[in-house]
């Protein structure tokens, strides 16, 4: 997979830093990232060609292993 979450990324690390337990902080605040932020995202930008989905040769193979059972 070449593209990055960053969402997802930032929110783990703000995770980590907040803490799960008794150590569980109620706010992070980040600073330093070098990001821009758009109104509007195009979804033909968002897409994974197959060829780089990282998942797409596990679906296709539960995808024919469900038709086979399916047929049965």
């Amino acid at each position: 997979m070449t593209q990055m979450n960053l969402a997802d990324g930032i929110a783990s690390m703000t995770v980590l830093v907040m803490g799960e337990g008794q150590e569980r902080q109620p706010l992070a605040v980040v600073n330093g990232l070098d990001l821009s932020f758009c109104e509007e995202s195009n979804a033909a930008e968002l897409r994974i060609p197959l060829k780089e989905d990282l998942y797409y040769p596990i679906l296709k193979s539960l995808s024919k292993d469900c038709q086979t059972t399916l047929a049965k």
